[in-house]
């Protein structure tokens, strides 16, 4: 418990390879904030056997702040599992969540403000995301508020979420089935004229809509 005082620095959460352990971890009341350099806040990003799987990890009532300038991330996790993200706002990030891997992420009642150059949550190659409550303005002139990729058959649900981007939700690399579930009342604004793009490649959209 952070008591609301500020953190300028990385938070390593350290998976022991155990991504069925029942460990839990709650990082909370935290005021993150970081100028001048790339940086991750929250960050387990390594393949090393020995330190992957970040598990039964929540992150709540925290703010996150970068300087609208570098790569500054909110939370960044390799093969996570059971992982919740709360009541929490992000402001000035580079992207808040980016996820490769992992099964079973929650993100609930998130508020991101004008992320400058990728977006509000990057969720890769996982199964059963949901994202809800939250509210995504994306403000790079090619960011996206949910991006989603699948490389096994996987499902995501948004549920009652407010999204203002380039393209709100896109679903690119899909190379099994994705399914995408909307439920409650979303709105979404997009700068570009879809708010769905399905795309394949890395680099499968860009600011001409090509």
């Amino acid at each position: 418990n952070g008591l609301g005082k500020k953190y300028d620095g990385t938070i390593t959460v350290d998976g022991n390879s155990r991504h069925t352990g029942a460990e839990t971890l709650v990082i909370k009341n935290v005021s993150f904030e970081h100028s001048g350099s790339d940086l991750y806040f929250i960050d387990q990003n390594s393949t090393s056997e020995a330190l992957r799987y970040p598990h039964n990890v929540t992150v709540e009532d925290c703010t996150f702040k970068g300087d609208g300038t570098n790569v500054i991330c909110g939370v960044r996790y390799r093969q996570g599992f059971n992982n919740v993200v709360k009541n929490c706002t992000a402001e000035g990030l580079y992207l808040f969540i980016w996820t490769t891997g992992g099964n079973n992420i929650t993100i609930d009642n998130v508020d991101v403000i004008g992320t400058y150059k990728e977006g509000g949550f990057s969720l890769g190659q996982c199964n059963e995301f949901t994202v809800k409550n939250s509210t995504i303005a994306a403000s790079d002139p090619a960011g996206y508020g949910i991006r989603l990729s699948a490389s096994m058959p996987s499902t995501a649900i948004i549920e009652s979420c407010e999204i203002s981007s380039f393209i709100p939700v896109v679903v690119r690399e899909a190379s099994e089935d994705q399914t995408l579930t909307f439920n409650g009342t979303n709105t979404m604004t997009a700068s570009n004229t879809d708010n769905i793009w399905c795309a394949i490649g890395t680099n499968a959209y860009t600011t001409n809509g090509t």
